[in-house]
């Protein structure tokens, strides 16, 4: 799972069953931190993901 969440590749993360909002999002990892990664989603904001939520990202292609 760490291959998945470093700089510059490119997720989708998905809260589906968790109560939390957006659902479900695509974006780049822009900078890792100790306890979370910060992700710029395609619509432009920028929003976390925590490590205990890693398990919900997968990969979704390359970076340019």
């Amino acid at each position: 799972m760490a291959d998945l969440v470093k700089p510059g590749s490119v997720v989708t993360v998905s809260y589906r069953d968790t109560g939390l909002y957006p659902k479900a999002f695509t974006g780049v990892v822009e900078k890792m931190y100790p306890k979370f990664a910060a992700v710029r989603v395609l619509s432009g904001y920028r929003t976390t993901v925590h490590v205990t939520d890693y398990g919900l990202v997968r990969k979704a292609g390359r970076a340019e």
